[in-house]
């Protein structure tokens, strides 16, 4: 496969937005429910919005 071209790629890119959202909504959810000390609490919070966000990045690439 090496120098083929492959064809787009935005439809992959997309799904793996999906997951990550879904990642991101379970560690939400995970940290909420889990008796962490308040500090790791915010990091996991913190954590998670970052997957957010490049969710949301991936899910809106358009090819």
């Amino acid at each position: 496969m090496d120098g083929q071209d492959l064809g787009p790629r935005g439809h992959h890119i997309r799904a793996v937005g999906l997951n990550l959202a879904q990642l991101s909504r379970e560690m939400q959810r995970a940290a909420e429910a889990f008796p962490f000390d308040p500090d790791m609490r915010v990091e996991l919070d913190r954590f998670a919005q970052a997957i957010g966000q490049l969710a949301a990045v991936a899910s809106t690439y358009r090819s």
